[in-house]
């Protein structure tokens, strides 16, 4: 076999194969490590989005409904309260989320879009929407 032909070199032929085998699994592994990131990614992306459109339409219905029986009944302001500080605090972190979550899902898609990355990333589902808040 000429591939076993010792020469000045050694064995040529078969470091070949182990090279080109040893790099073969060095891309597969890279391969599979960013596929397998990409969807940990999608799954969070899936998770907060449902979550967080639950939670976002029961905090404003319930927060409307609050503010309204307090003017109602001639209770102090929300803001007033104390209340009002800790409903800005959530605000803000939902806001700092909302914006992971935009950009997390526009990136995705951008990366998708482009062929010779599409193969190493999950495409996040068609049903993902970004998240506007009012």
């Amino acid at each position: 076999m000429d591939f076993c032909h010792r020469n000045e070199w050694g064995y040529p032929g078969i470091m070949s194969m182990l090279l080109g085998a040893t790099l073969f699994l060095v891309m597969f592994g890279l391969w599979i490590g960013i596929f397998m990131s990409s969807r940990g990614e999608v799954a969070s992306l899936v998770a907060f989005h449902d979550a967080t459109l639950d939670s976002y339409t029961y905090t404003v219905e319930a927060t409307g409904a609050v503010v309204i029986e307090q003017a109602e009944a001639g209770l102090i302001d929300i803001a007033y309260s104390g209340q009002g500080q800790s409903a800005s605090e959530r605000l803000r972190e939902l806001r700092d989320k909302v914006d992971w979550y935009n950009g997390t899902l526009e990136r995705l898609r951008t990366y998708n879009r482009m062929g010779f990355v599409d193969p190493f990333l999950t495409d996040p589902p068609e049903r993902l929407e970004p998240i506007i808040l009012r």
